[in-house]
Order: C-alpha cells, then sequence, then structure tokens
C-alpha cells in the first residue's frame, strides 16, 4: 500500500491517487527521472542509510515545482527487501529561485571584477610603459644637458686661468656666479635623473 498526505496529494492535483509509486515517478522530469530513480533504488537495496534527492515535479498546476525528496527504510523482511519506507517531500522551488538569483549575481561580479582587472592591469602596463618613456627621456636629457654643462665649466676654468691677474674684483664675480650656476645646472640634472628612477623605488615612510 502506498499513502500519500493530503497536502502532497494537493500538489500532485489527484483526488483519487492509484496507491502505487508510480503516481509520484510519472511526475519527475524526465531529466531527473533516471538519477531519482537510481537513488531510492540504492536506498532500497541497502546500499546506503538514508535516501535524499533534489528533483523537479509536475504539479496540477502544470508548474515545475523543486522538490526536496527525502526517504528511509523503516523495516525489512528476512531476506533484507525493503517492507516499510517513509518519505517526505518539501517544495524547495523558493528556495532555487533564489539560489538561482545568487548564482547569476555571482557570476555577474565575476565578470564585471575580471573586467575592471583587465582594465586595471592594461592602465598598469601603460603607466610602466609611461615610466619606461620618462626615465628613457630622463637619462637623453641628462646626457644632452651634461655635455655642454662640461663645455661651459671647462672653458670657464680656461678663461680664468687665461686672465688670471688682469681682470678686476668685479669680473671675478661674474666668474664665481657662473660657476656656482654650472654646479646648481648639474644637482639639477642630477635630481631629474633621481627622480625618474623613483617609478622603481619603493614605498618607504
Amino acid at each position: 500500500r502506498v499513502y500519500y498526505s493530503p497536502a502532497w496529494a494537493n500538489l500532485l492535483g489527484e483526488n483519487s491517487l492509484p496507491p502505487v509509486p508510480e503516481t509520484w515517478q510519472r511526475r519527475i522530469h524526465p531529466a531527473d527521472r533516471e538519477n531519482v530513480l537510481l537513488s531510492l533504488r540504492d536506498h532500497l537495496e541497502g546500499k546506503n542509510d538514508g535516501w535524499q534527492c533534489e528533483h523537479r515535479l509536475l504539479a496540477r498546476t502544470g508548474e515545475w515545482k523543486w522538490i526536496l525528496g527525502r526517504g528511509q527504510v523503516l523495516v525489512r523482511d528476512g531476506a533484507g527487501h525493503a517492507v516499510r519506507v517513509v518519505g517526505t517531500m518539501v517544495d524547495i522551488t523558493r528556495h532555487k529561485e533564489v539560489e538561482e538569483v545568487m548564482h547569476r549575481l555571482n557570476r555577474d561580479l565575476e565578470r564585471r571584477v575580471e573586467e575592471r582587472t583587465a582594465e586595471l592591469n592594461a592602465r598598469v602596463a601603460e603607466v610602466e610603459h609611461l615610466n619606461r618613456e620618462l626615465e628613457a627621456f630622463s637619462y637623453t636629457v641628462s646626457h644632452d644637458l651634461r655635455s655642454p654643462l662640461r663645455n661651459i665649466t671647462g672653458f670657464l676654468e680656461l678663461l680664468e686661468k687665461r686672465t688670471a691677474g688682469r681682470l678686476d674684483a668685479e669680473a671675478g664675480r661674474f666668474f664665481a656666479t657662473v660657476g656656482r650656476e654650472a654646479t646648481r645646472m648639474g644637482r639639477l640634472i642630477d635630481e631629474l635623473l633621481e627622480f625618474s628612477r623613483l617609478g622603481r623605488a619603493e614605498i618607504k615612510r
């Protein structure tokens, strides 16, 4: 004998349910039926301690409802065959709908994170490229500025030696000013070169 509770009979939508397992089995979604029946058979044959399975079931409204089924063999005969089985069926459709929404949101979030990560990686690559260009530019500028600066300093020293004792004090101040400015220009070039390396330096407090 097979007994269905009133709530279960109402879900299936049959007033007079044939007392056979097929009443439930024929309502299982075709894509789920084989897995459900195989897992139930394993329990009936004693291969595990209990049966539990999620599957879709055709309700009296014509909708496919998600069901969580659980079952347990209570009595077996001398040969180990199932004699009495009790089970429950719980409508988990709402839970599945929420679960699907969460999965969809997670997939969307993962896609957006991947897109944002790709954008950031592209930006990092662009910044690294710009840093390399800045460094190359700074080296070039440094080299191009040092060469004329060395010429200025060298010719200034020669001019001071050539005119030693023949110029007044004001001319000496002019030489000193040019020398200081050349030295300051050299420091500025060094600082420019040091600044170009900051992009690769470790940040410290």
